[in-house]
């Protein structure tokens, strides 16, 4: 039906004869035809089949099989006529059902003259306007239809109403999937909720061209650039949008975006010049590296790097290697604008055009000034490491020599009779301890290993390493300390803050080569904002403050802010590396801690150093002398390969009352203990023996019934058995040199544990 007129035809569908006469009467009156009268489904349907009417009257209640609702429902998919409802009275169910058919409106029968009149103007009205509605998709289809793009029509909510094949191959559903669904389910931007009002908005001003993304059935997404405008009908505001697929014209894009990006936020500094060597881009890492502003480079050669280390044939190698279309790789020095030398590594690569021809050359160049200073340290690690090998072999043979002397004296000092003698003998012990400790503290060093943070007293630490520095230092140059007895302790890396130590006293030692006095104070501080904040990199807080402070020369004030970088030194070639102050800087930051620097030229350098401290004051307890535990005749067997220190254990252990019997490797231990008549209560055992070693000596021994207890000793602990291997951590130890003291209460426990 294209629109309701007076000679518009009309099917009547009513069951009751005298209804559908009072019908067909008024409808001649109002000067409309009626194409046919019905009283039954199959009778409705076979007169629309033998003239389509413009409109059908059906009475909601009709006998026979199928009521009016489902004649209704048949005639609308097969003929597409408008449906107006007849009806006695109204049941709600009955009417909600009707209501699927999408009927142009219900008459409530009997029928009166005026109601129907409206009923069929304004059915008139509304065929008019589906009329228009339909001749429009149909323009709209044509020409959606033939186009290249994606096409959606959408109301005001966002329901398709159409689409062409274009954006169904975009989208993977099909046209008829596509006109069930919403826009919002395409759209899966985060801001379609707030994007799509706004946008419906602004077409209603006019046209729009933006870019969305929509989320193909598959799930993968696509960026559509999108170009929408509004159709102002009668019926109401429409929004065509023609799609294109500009996913992959995107993902070029962002490719070649990415790598220009990269090219220019390359760590390595890079070069394009054109065939004739003409620099036409440089990116920011040249410009950090060589000093020069993009201006100054732009339209020059890179000659203005030249340094001139570098013979003519050099270049003209690389110039031939290139214009033959070959990379060229090859390490070369050039000069800053500021006049150092920069070693780099540099590669060309040339550049082809659409013509196959060169056009450009790309330069890479990757500093290796870092790389050259390390492959010196390197050189200078590979030779302490050996002299470190030959020192933990020399620090073994020094422990097994003075840990007799150790014992000697504690046994003669136990059995002297005056106070002369005890001196003497005190001498001689001490000594001997203060051997042992540098040993122990230069080994310690040496490995640089980081250990485990514990709760130490810095007062002790300090002790320690500024023993090792008055033996070590020259003899010009003299060291005063003031140590606070309550100093707090700290949470720390002993051999970490030992190093620290070190750097910052022999760099006072270097600043010093005449002599002078090195000052060193340590003491509590409590740091409060306000201070903190006049002092950065400083927080407030309660710290241990160590005070490093020399008669030197002084630091310039135009280097003070690189003091603390890798690699920078003011000493000459092969007396310093550089690491020292950045090692150390490093090490007090990981403490949580900072360190400031005050110098003035000539008059000497000052570094303080801050801990937090565990607020915990520690008292020092003075030396008490206890008797030691004598033994009750047990038996001890020793098994050492020095002959001085089974000698002395000999001696010493009779002096407490043991049972002594000496072997000199495992193997000769495990042959006492299985064929011994008396049972052995404990053994002595050395851990780096001949023949058998410690721990192979243990292994040995785990096989056995009868395993009496262990005591290891050795002149190297730290020389990997003990790291290596957690079971022999669980075994206690000694190392040598150690004192009667330690040797007579060890046993005493390890006896009273096992008895």
């Amino acid at each position: 039906m294209s629109t309701m007129h007076d000679s518009a035809s009309i099917l009547i569908v009513e069951d009751e004869p005298i209804v559908a006469l009072d019908l067909e009467e008024l409808l001649s009156e109002l000067g409309y035809r009626v194409s046919g009268v019905a009283s039954s489904y199959v009778d409705a349907l076979g007169s629309a089949e033998r003239h389509t009417p413009d409109l059908v009257l059906m009475d909601i209640y009709l006998d026979g099989d199928r009521d009016g609702i489902e004649t209704a429902a048949q005639l609308r998919e097969r003929f597409h006529v408008p449906i107006i409802f007849l009806t006695a009275y109204s049941q709600p169910e009955l009417l909600e059902r009707a209501k699927q058919v999408h009927p142009y409106g219900f008459l409530n029968k009997p029928v009166q003259h005026r109601e129907l009149a409206t009923m069929l103007e304004f059915a008139r009205q509304k065929s008019i306007e589906e009329s228009e509605l339909r001749r429009n998709r149909e323009l709209l289809k044509d020409i959606i239809q033939g186009s290249m793009d994606g096409f959606l029509l959408i109301d005001a909510q966002g329901q398709i109403l159409e689409t062409n094949e274009g954006y169904a191959s975009m989208s993977g559903y099909s046209q008829e999937q596509l006109l069930t669904m919403n826009l919002s389910q395409l759209d899966r931007d985060t801001d379609y909720e707030n994007f799509t009002p706004k946008m419906l908005k602004q077409l209603n001003k006019g046209p729009m061209r933006f870019q969305r993304k929509h989320t193909r059935k598959n799930g993968r997404q696509i960026t559509l650039d999108i170009s929408c405008r509004a159709l102002h009908l009668d019926s109401g505001t429409l929004y065509a949008a023609f799609h294109r697929d500009i996913t992959e014209q995107e993902r070029v894009q962002e490719q070649l975006q990415l790598q220009s990006s990269a090219l220019a936020a390359a760590a390595n500094s890079i070069v394009i010049t054109n065939r004739e060597g003409r620099i036409v881009w440089v990116n920011r890492a040249f410009c950090l590296s060589s000093g020069y502003r993009v201006e100054e480079v732009l339209g020059k050669t890179p000659r203005i790097v030249k340094s001139g280390h570098h013979d003519e044939a050099f270049y003209a190698d690389m110039w031939d290697s290139i214009l033959r279309g070959e990379v060229w790789s090859q390490e070369i020095v050039n000069r800053k604008k500021d006049g150092s030398l920069l070693h780099e590594k540099l590669t060309i690569t040339p550049m082809y055009g659409k013509d196959k021809e060169i056009h450009h050359f790309i330069a890479i160049k990757q500093d290796i000034s870092e790389r050259k200073t390390l492959e010196e340290l390197l050189q200078q690690t590979q030779r302490l490491e050996s002299v470190g090998t030959l020192a933990s072999g020399v620090a073994h043979d020094l422990n097994n020599l003075l840990a007799p002397i150790i014992m000697s004296a504690d046994l003669l000092a136990y059995e002297a009779s005056t106070d002369k003698q005890k001196d003497l003998i005190g001498m001689i012990s001490e000594s001997a301890k203060r051997g042992g400790d540098i040993i122990r503290q230069l080994l310690s060093f040496a490995r640089g290993a980081e250990g485990e943070r514990q709760e130490i007293q810095a007062r002790h630490l300090l002790r320690d390493m500024l023993k090792l520095m008055t033996e070590t230092f020259p003899k010009n140059i003299h060291i005063h300390d003031t140590v606070g007895r309550e100093l707090w302790t700290i949470k720390a890396d002993p051999t970490q803050i030992q190093q620290v130590f070190v750097n910052l006293m022999v760099n006072a030692r270097d600043a010093m080569p005449e002599g002078g006095t090195l000052k060193i104070t340590a003491e509590n501080r409590s740091i409060d904002p306000d201070w903190a904040f006049r002092h950065p990199p400083a927080q407030s807080g309660y710290y241990v403050c160590f005070r490093f402070e020399d008669q030197g020369c002084g630091i310039p004030e135009e280097i003070r802010a690189r003091i603390f970088d890798p690699f920078f030194t003011t000493k000459k070639h092969g007396k310093g590396t550089g690491l020292g102050l950045s090692t150390s800087l490093n090490i007090i930051r990981n403490h949580q801690g900072f360190m400031l620097l005050r110098s003035d030229i000539n008059e000497g350098s000052c570094f303080e150093v801050y801990l937090p401290s565990q607020m915990n004051e520690e008292s020092e307890e003075d030396e008490k002398v206890y008797a030691l535990p004598l033994g009750n005749k047990e038996r001890i067997l020793v098994v050492d390969d020095e002959e001085s220190i089974r000698y002395m254990l000999q001696g010493t252990l009779a002096s407490l009352e043991y049972e002594i019997q000496l072997t000199s490797n495992g193997r000769e231990a495990l042959e006492v203990l299985d064929h011994s008549e008396s049972p052995v209560d404990l053994v002595i055992l050395d851990l780096m023996m001949p023949v058998m070693d410690g721990p192979t000596f243990l292994k040995e021994l785990s096989k056995r019934s009868v395993q009496p207890p262990v005591i290891l000793i050795s002149g190297l602990l730290a020389d990997g058995a003990l790291e290596n291997s957690p079971e022999l951590l669980k075994i206690p130890h000694l190392q040598k040199p150690f004192t009667l003291n330690d040797l007579s209460r060890t046993i005493r426990d390890v006896l009273s544990k096992n008895s």
